[in-house]
């Protein structure tokens, strides 16, 4: 019997490697067998479900109609491209590359989570396309009129967005989801990645503007969540935690990042002050990052709490490692915004994180070269609960 059992198992395991073998860029997980690919259109789509979703916490991939974001400079793609190197940066070359982002971009072929949604559901609206010069939202600076509906579409990030400032992105959301047929802002099920608390940070050692308390950054968050709670029914929304931007110092002096290093020293003064007040600015920021995550902690608790079938209220830690990154993942404009290869690595992270319980989708994130992306399965649902 026990040799039975052994050539099962034995061509079992060669079945799979035989079958792999023809397409290299298909592997199996023999633990669970999943399937991980190099292009999302290698997954195969999902059977239509026999059942609609219940709720927001019964959600498949394809069941999502409608992505949105709401976040900064990142979130909008500021110079993920970056520049040639032959070619002076003017402000002109100042763009903010919407159709990479990670979280909501929808250029053809763009390594994103919008466009490993569309795989699975063809008909999903919302996502940003192409580049356009930078919109600015910074503290005090905030000129109206910026948004290019038509590019933006529901990405709602304008660069240097601080916490105190999240009404603007709101609104403008708001206004363009509206235009929408009320079937589509009422019943159709929603995404929303959330990713906002960098700039803050790097105001922790500014006299020109009061940093954000943990308490305050909290009270803003919740805020805009119980309005979108309230105006975007169905909606399921994706909150990042922050990092320790103050990584980005250790890039600094790479021959790579001496293009226009004038930019980064602006966008986060904090980070970049030398000697020993910029140690102790960095220990401030790392501090303050902490408790902003906290703080975050404490809002993605408050909606667990208070569980609801057309809202919730996911957590994302992103706690990156920098130091593990190559050089060439950081844009060549700043070395302080991710270029397209961090995009890329970043949304293959969180995409495999989607179906995850939350004990599982913590963790340090450290670079790797090759991350397979996860097919979902029939069975898979967002995974909307926080605890493990």
């Amino acid at each position: 019997m026990v040799n039975i059992i052994f050539i099962f198992v034995f061509f079992t395991i060669l079945l799979i490697q035989c079958s792999t073998s023809f397409n290299p860029q298909i592997h199996f997980s023999i633990n669970n067998s999943r399937k991980f690919v190099k292009d999302i259109t290698q997954c195969p789509k999902l059977k239509p479900r026999q059942t609609p979703p219940k709720s927001v916490h019964d959600l498949r991939i394809d069941d999502i109609k409608v992505i949105m974001a709401i976040g900064d400079s990142i979130t909008a793609g500021f110079g993920a491209k970056g520049h040639h190197a032959n070619i002076p940066i003017d402000i002109h070359n100042l763009h903010e590359n919407r159709g990479v982002s990670f979280s909501i971009g929808g250029d053809p072929g763009a390594v994103t989570i919008a466009n490993f949604i569309k795989h699975y559901s063809p008909e999903l609206i919302g996502s940003s396309t192409g580049d356009h010069l930078v919109e600015l939202c910074y503290g005090l600076i905030c000129p109206p009129y910026q948004y290019k509906p038509k590019k933006d579409r529901f990405n709602a990030a304008q660069s240097g967005m601080m916490a105190s400032n999240l009404t603007i992105e709101l609104n403008y959301l708001l206004d363009q989801l509206y235009k929408e047929p009320m079937e589509v802002v009422l019943k159709s099920y929603k995404y929303l990645n959330f990713f906002i608390g960098s700039n803050d940070i790097c105001f922790r050692c500014s006299n020109d503007l009061p940093w954000l308390t943990s308490k305050q950054f909290e009270d803003y968050l919740k805020s805009t969540l119980e309005i979108i709670r309230r105006e975007i029914p169905n909606t399921v929304v994706n909150l990042l935690g922050v990092f320790n931007v103050s990584q980005v110092y250790n890039f600094h002096k790479e021959e790579y990042c001496k293009g226009w290093g004038l930019v980064a020293e602006y966008e986060c003064s904090c980070a970049f002050a030398p000697g020993i007040f910029g140690t102790l600015n960095r220990k401030k920021m790392d501090e303050t990052s902490m408790e902003y995550n906290k703080a975050i902690r404490n809002v993605v608790d408050y909606y667990a709490s208070h569980k609801s079938d057309s809202f919730a209220v996911m957590y994302q830690e992103f706690d990156i490692d920098l130091t593990t990154f190559p050089v060439d993942g950081l844009s060549n404009i700043d070395c302080f915004h991710p270029s397209t290869k961090s995009h890329d690595f970043i949304t293959k992270i969180f995409w495999n994180n989607l179906v995850l319980p939350a004990s599982k989708r913590g963790g340090r994130i450290e670079w790797e070269d090759n991350v397979g992306i996860r097919c979902f399965e029939e069975n898979d649902r967002i995974n909307t609960n926080i605890h493990p």
